[in-house]
């Protein structure tokens, strides 16, 4: 997990020690309303994930690593 994700973990408390999902992106993207935060599971950027439902032209953008199943930079 990079240092900005990190960081905005502890800073929302959001654990995400036994993986992620939906609900806890979800309370990510309640946590930082004034950003649009959008998950891709792939390199490929039309493989998305999540799409947080904000209209902002602010963004947070994760990579989604399966094979650790948690969410990294």
């Amino acid at each position: 997990m990079g240092p900005v994700v990190r960081q905005l973990l502890e800073t929302t408390g959001i654990n995400l020690g036994q993986g992620g999902g939906i609900r806890k992106l979800m309370q990510l993207q309640e946590h930082f309303k004034e950003y649009r935060i959008v998950v891709y599971s792939g390199l490929n950027c039309d493989a998305i994930y999540f799409g947080g439902q904000v209209e902002s032209e602010n963004r947070i953008n994760i990579l989604y690593d399966e094979l650790r199943n948690v969410i990294g930079k």
